[in-house]
């Protein structure tokens, strides 16, 4: 009779273990749900996206395609180019514009500072 027993407790112990199992399997299912309306949304939101990225795209090109036809080239205004050219070639005549050169300029400046101070120092001490 003891081994009787023991049959049904190892058979509740199944039943109860079948339960949980079940009631896992029936959350998991509910979460896969969650996550396919999830899916969903965000393919929407993605097509939206791209929609948008290409309604913008063609609009650049439209503008472009307009701009080419007022300027006869790529949508750069000519006398503008020539400008802007002109400003290049005054800028480049001897004066130097880029971080390194400038720095070596501020540091020339600063010995002749240096040197200024030194002979004024001299000139009291006189």
């Amino acid at each position: 009779m003891n081994e009787y027993r023991q049959g049904e407790e190892t058979s509740e112990r199944k039943m109860k273990r079948l339960k949980r199992i079940n009631k896992e399997i029936e959350e998991f299912r509910r979460d896969e749900e969650l996550h396919k309306e999830n899916v969903r949304r965000t393919k929407e939101e993605y097509e939206k996206a791209c929609q948008n990225l290409n309604k913008t795209r063609n609009a650049i090109e439209d503008l472009e395609k307009i701009a080419k036809q007022i300027t006869g080239h790529d949508g750069k205004d000519h006398d503008l180019q020539m400008h802007d050219n002109q400003i290049g070639e005054n800028t480049n005549s001897g004066v130097e514009t880029n971080k390194k050169d400038k720095r070596k300029m501020n540091i020339e400046v600063g010995k002749e500072h240096d040197k200024y101070k030194k002979g004024v120092k001299d000139v009291r001490r006189k």
